[in-house]
């Protein structure tokens, strides 16, 4: 032990990495305590200085920036593609025959509980983001416009993951009609720079079934950048949330996006997913509502119908 009560460990740095994450590139995580002591060191000395740091908090620590992507990559079509997804995403919303609730979406506050957690994990490791890799699809699809304005995640250690999975599930359940949920997917936190746009699109219809958007932060420069989402009857609404909301939503039925760019300097989400328990293909079979998700919409839903017809004159001004 060292005088000061904690102990340091030497670790090399090394150009493969244990865990490899969809979007976050190299992630290496460690069980430790705080007041724990890392250096970490290339393997080549003359490649870069070591690495110092004490455990603070619970988080990640990002070490140096990935390697810069091919250049072709940014003066590819991407008009053309999007175009192409877009088309591709409404047939697959088309394709899904079962539902839950009357809308397909509804607005709620995160569980006290949850968010004291994820605000806080949010705000010790706010400034460890790093590149979100969305290269891995190649050239044949593009949901965010990340050759423009590059997206950015903050990791999150699977243990704090599957708890917030687990508690946020009876509340997803309830507004679903009380069905019994399996976890998925719990992404992000990702980090939106200005100028960035999202593509109206659906989620994997395997495993996103019944999900939710929660919003941790959006700067002060932020102007209001709505979610626009098709409900379950065809109609185009708009929303927006706040820190500390969250938006349930039928992700592989309704047809959403964020389709203006987003005008200030940072906005940020996490995402949770769910299907029925033990059934990955529960899109195949037609299913309606839930006589316990109506009584739950009675109390919790309202669709605000100006709202949507203003973002559509905004969007008809941005298109053309």
């Amino acid at each position: 032990a060292a005088p000061d009560g904690a102990w340091k460990q030497q670790a090399l740095l090394r150009p493969r990495c244990k865990v490899s994450i969809t979007g976050h590139g190299c992630i290496s995580w460690q069980n430790t305590f705080l007041g724990h002591s890392f250096e970490l060191r290339p393997e080549d000395p003359a490649a870069s200085a070591p690495v110092s740091f004490t455990v603070q908090h619970a988080g990640v620590v990002s070490i140096g920036e990935p390697a810069p992507l091919p250049e072709e990559l940014y003066r590819h079509n991407w008009t053309a593609v999007v175009e192409t997804t877009q088309a591709l995403e409404r047939k697959r919303a088309r394709a899904v025959h079962r539902t839950f609730t009357e809308v397909g979406f509804a607005r709620a506050p995160i569980p006290e509980r949850t968010w004291a957690a994820l605000s806080t994990y949010y705000y010790n490791n706010r400034h460890a983001a790093q590149r979100e890799d969305w290269d891995d699809l190649g050239t044949s699809m593009a949901f965010v416009n990340w050759w423009e304005s590059q997206t950015r995640l903050i990791p999150m250690p699977l243990r704090w993951k599957e708890r917030w999975h687990r508690e946020l599930m009876p509340t997803v359940a309830a507004w679903a009609g009380d069905v019994q949920l399996q976890a998925t997917a719990f992404y992000g936190m990702r980090v939106y720079a200005d100028a960035s746009w999202l593509i109206r699109h659906v989620d994997r219809e395997d495993t996103h079934a019944l999900s939710a958007i929660m919003n941790l932060d959006q700067s002060d420069d932020v102007e209001a950048w709505p979610l626009l989402i098709d409900s379950l009857d065809g109609e185009t609404h708009s929303l927006t949330i706040s820190p500390g909301e969250m938006l349930f939503y039928e992700s592989a039925r309704c047809l959403h996006g964020r389709p203006l760019p987003l005008k200030g300097s940072r906005f940020v989400n996490a995402f949770v997913h769910y299907r029925p328990k033990d059934d990955p293909h529960w899109h195949a079979v037609a299913g309606s509502y839930s006589g316990a998700a109506v009584r739950w919409a009675a109390d919790h839903i309202a669709v605000r119908s100006e709202e949507a017809r203003e973002m559509a004159r905004r969007l008809s001004a941005h298109s053309g």
